[in-house]
């Protein structure tokens, strides 16, 4: 009910006080991606793409916030992809022991 009057009281100051800017819209799946995408920085993880043409797994070479790209590299570095982070659907962590197979099938 609290939620309730507190959205009624934004909206009836936004509709008097039209100059006002609206709040920012926050897209709450960008933002799991932006933090899976910290995470795999910190812990030197590789990721898992799911996005609009296909599927992608390999490391993190860059991610590039001012234009909203991620760019990944497979595990045998010859492959490299480019990726927005609009056209993601999902994007997860790849464990430590999937990459130590592919590593070990490398070999």
């Amino acid at each position: 009910m609290k939620n309730l009057i507190t959205r009624l009281k934004r909206q009836a100051q936004a509709y008097i006080d039209f100059r006002a800017q609206p709040a920012a819209n926050i897209n709450l799946k960008t933002h799991k991606i932006i933090t899976t995408i910290k995470e795999a920085q910190e812990k030197q993880l590789a990721l898992h793409a799911i996005y609009k043409d296909g599927s992608f797994t390999g490391d993190l070479v860059k991610y590039d916030p001012k234009n909203d790209k991620l760019i990944l590299k497979n595990f045998q570095k010859n492959i490299s992809t480019i990726i927005a982070i609009s056209d993601i659907n999902r994007l997860t962590l790849v464990p430590p022991t999937v990459r130590k197979s592919q590593e070990l099938d490398k070999k």
